[in-house]
């Protein structure tokens, strides 16, 4: 997440950084919304970012009801039974995915916080918030 691996960049600056954190962002969302359009029936086109890479609040709002529709009711056993039959199809791979991607992204600094611990420093006043791609929050 830290570092682009689809354009073998090793960030070296704060905005480096940041622009790679909403990038993997925007991939988990991805997941979420296309997940719902394969498998769930739906026709959502949503983003995190708009083109200049200002916060697309009406995208994030879609994504975030999107997969608290799709998922908050999720019990264990249908997880079990998707994690079991990941490898054999693809509609399990997806779930798995789309999940996982709400969870990340619902937990987002959380997570990067207990990962990298005192290498990544986010700005208080921005903790769980999502913001503009030039903003400088981590």
């Amino acid at each position: 997440m830290l570092v682009n691996f689809k354009i073998g960049q090793i960030p070296t600056t704060a905005e480096q950084v940041n622009n790679n954190i909403a990038s993997y962002k925007e991939e988990l969302a991805k997941a979420i919304v296309d997940y719902a359009n394969t498998y769930a029936e739906r026709n959502i086109t949503a983003q995190m970012y708009n083109e200049d890479g200002t916060l697309n609040i009406s995208g994030y709002r879609t994504v975030e009801e999107l997969a608290k529709h799709l998922f908050e009711n999720t019990t264990d056993i249908e997880l079990i039974d998707a994690f079991k039959m990941r490898n054999e199809s693809p509609k399990s791979r997806a779930f798995l995915d789309a999940f996982n991607a709400w969870i990340i992204l619902n937990n987002f600094d959380m997570l990067l916080k207990a990962e990298l611990k005192d290498s990544v420093n986010i700005k208080k006043s921005l903790l769980d918030a999502q913001v503009d791609k030039d903003v400088i929050k981590y």
